[in-house]
C-alpha cells in the first residue's frame, strides 16, 4: 500500500453518499497524479462518514491520494487546481418535487428537462452564483468541471461567471456505443454526427437518410428509437427528448418512466450512509442498485485529462460561440470533442437536417430565457421559456396551466416526510 503523500488539490463540492463512489473511482486509475481531494457538504455528521469511508477505502486500493472533510467551502476551494459541482440544491426532496408536479399538468417530469428542468433552474441558479463567486475568489485558475442539472443553465452561468468550466454528460457517447454494439458495428460507418443542448441531443448521418445508416436503423427496429420520430426528424434524439417531449412515442417505444425514483435514492444513500459508518474503507454491496456511468466513463477520465493524462473525448457542454447558428453565442451546447491540459477543442459539426435544426432553434430559445429568468427572478421571462418549450400539449391548455404552473416551478419544493 502506497502512503498517501501531498498532491494537487482538487474541492468535490456536492455529491452526497456518492462523493465516496467518486473518490474510489479516481483511487482506481493507476496512473492518476496524487490528489488531495477535499470533500465539502453542508452536514459535517454526513460529510465525516462519508469522507472517512473514502479515505479508508483509498488507501485499500492502494492509491497515494489524500481525502478529508472541509466543512468551510472557502478552505475547500483555497489554491484547488480543479473543482467538481456535483450540487443537488435541495437534495433528493426537491428532485422528487421536479419529478412529480409535472404529473399535474399533463406532462413528464425530470429534474434536468422539461418543467421539472426549469423548477431545478430557478432553485439552483442563486445558490450557485454564490458558489461561483466563492470559486472565483478562492481558486481563481481552477478548472471547474460540472455536473449540476441542469447541465446547459448551470455550465452557462459559470461560464459567464469567468470560470474555466465545462459541462460534462456521459450519455451521448454511451448511448452510441449501446447502439453500435447491438448493431454489430464497431465503428458507425460513414460516421455518426451528434449536436444539440445536454440531455436534448441528436445523432444522424451526414448526406444521407438516418434510416440508411445500419446503426440508427437497428436501433429503430429495436424500437430504442420510435420510427416514425426517427423518420420525422431524420435523425435519432436521445431518450430523455423521446421521454419529456414526445410521451405518446415513448410509450409506442416501450418507454415508461418509474415514479418514485427520488425516495428510492433517497433509501440508498441512507443505506450507503450506514455501511460508511459501520464498515468504512469496505467495498459496499449497496452501489450495484445504482450504477455511475458519469463517473467512470466522464468526470474521472476529463479530471485525469486536465491533470495531464490522456486526453478526453466526450460530449463536452460549452459557449456556442457560432457553433451551431441555431443558438445565441452566450448558450451553452453539447458537442463531441476533446479536453485536455490546453482546454476543450469541439469538433466541426455538420449540416444539421432541418427538422432538428427547427427543434433545435426553439429549444436553444426556452433555454435562454429560463438562464435570464433564472437569473434575474423574472417570472415574465420565465412564462416565455414555457411557452417556447415543444412539450406535447394545446395552447389553450398551456396558457389555462400557466399561473398554477409557475407556482409550481417558482415556489419552493415542499417537505417530503420519507425523504430525509
Amino acid at each position: 500500500m502506497n502512503p498517501a503523500v501531498a498532491g494537487a488539490p482538487v474541492a468535490v463540492i456536492g455529491g452526497g453518499a456518492y462523493a465516496a463512489r467518486l473518490v474510489e473511482v479516481i483511487a482506481s486509475v493507476p496512473d492518476m497524479p496524487a490528489l488531495e481531494l477535499r470533500l465539502h457538504a453542508r452536514d459535517p455528521g454526513r460529510l465525516d462518514a462519508i469522507a472517512s469511508h473514502a479515505a479508508a477505502r483509498s488507501r485499500a486500493l492502494g492509491a497515494a491520494h489524500r481525502v478529508g472533510a472541509f466543512g468551510d467551502l472557502d478552505r475547500a476551494l483555497d489554491g484547488a487546481a480543479a473543482v467538481v459541482l456535483l450540487v443537488r440544491v435541495g437534495g433528493l426532496a426537491a428532485r422528487a418535487h421536479d419529478e412529480a408536479f409535472p404529473a399535474r399538468f399533463g406532462q413528464v417530469g425530470d429534474e434536468g428537462v422539461g418543467l421539472g428542468g426549469m423548477a431545478s433552474a430557478w432553485r439552483t441558479l442563486p445558490v450557485l452564483d454564490r458558489i461561483a463567486a466563492r470559486i472565483a475568489a478562492r481558486a481563481p485558475g481552477a478548472r471547474v468541471l460540472n455536473l449540476i442539472a441542469p447541465l446547459g443553465v448551470t455550465t452557462r452561468l459559470l461560464l459567464e461567471r469567468g470560470l474555466r468550466a465545462v459541462g460534462l454528460c456521459e450519455l451521448p457517447v454511451l448511448t452510441l456505443e449501446r447502439w453500435r454494439a447491438a448493431a454489430g458495428a464497431a465503428e458507425a460507418d460513414p460516421p455518426l454526427a451528434y449536436a444539440g443542448l445536454n440531455h436534448l441531443g441528436f445523432f444522424w448521418c451526414p448526406g444521407r437518410p438516418a434510416l440508411d445508416h445500419p446503426v440508427l436503423r437497428a436501433a429503430v427496429e429495436r424500437a430504442e428509437v420510435p420510427g416514425e420520430l426517427a423518420r420525422r426528424l431524420d435523425a435519432a434524439p436521445l431518450h430523455y427528448f423521446v421521454d419529456v417531449f414526445e410521451p405518446e412515442a415513448a410509450l409506442g417505444a416501450g418507454r415508461r418512466r418509474s415514479p418514485g425514483r427520488a425516495l428510492e435514492l433517497a433509501r440508498l444513500q441512507g443505506d450507503l450512509l450506514r455501511r460508511f459508518r459501520d464498515h468504512p474503507g469496505e467495498p459496499a454491496a449497496e452501489l450495484q442498485r445504482r450504477p455511475t456511468p458519469w463517473f467512470e466513463q466522464a468526470l474521472v477520465p476529463a479530471l485525469h485529462a486536465l491533470l495531464g493524462g490522456p486526453t478526453y473525448r466526450g460530449a463536452l457542454n460549452v459557449f456556442c460561440a457560432g457553433l451551431l447558428d441555431e443558438a445565441i453565442p452566450q448558450a451553452v451546447v453539447e458537442l463531441l470533442g476533446r479536453l485536455g491540459t490546453a482546454g476543450a477543442h469541439i469538433d466541426p459539426v455538420p449540416a444539421r437536417p432541418p427538422a432538428v435544426r427547427a427543434l433545435l432553434v426553439r429549444l436553444a430559445a426556452a433555454e435562454d430565457l429560463l438562464y435570464r429568468a433564472a437569473a434575474a427572478r423574472d417570472r415574465g421571462l420565465l412564462a416565455g421559456a414555457l411557452d417556447a418549450l415543444p412539450l406535447a400539449w394545446s395552447d389553450a391548455a398551456r396558457s389555462a396551466a400557466r399561473p398554477e404552473l409557475l407556482d409550481c416551478i417558482c415556489s419552493p419544493p415542499p417537505p417530503d416526510p420519507e425523504i430525509e
